[in-house]
């Protein structure tokens, strides 16, 4: 079977104590791509959890091909 790959649009606290810990721990999940309004947060979250990409804006992650599913943890105003 092959991944699903995720993309993430926030990187704040819950994000970071609950989708992310959860997702890393299903193996057939991959964490392909992040965004956050704060740039070093997505960047530190991108090392933290193995997330191999990190997005300059959230339509990048919405739009991007190669993502399966987008977690939206973040309010977009």
């Amino acid at each position: 079977m092959d991944k699903v790959r995720i993309g993430l649009i926030g990187a704040g606290g819950v994000a970071r104590a609950r989708h992310l810990p959860r997702l890393a721990a299903i193996d057939e999940v991959e964490l392909a791509l992040v965004w956050s309004r704060d740039g070093a947060k997505a960047a530190d979250v991108g090392s933290e959890f193995g997330i191999r990409r990190v997005a300059g804006d959230w339509h990048e992650v919405v739009e991007s091909p190669e993502v399966d599913a987008v977690i939206a943890a973040s309010f977009l105003w």
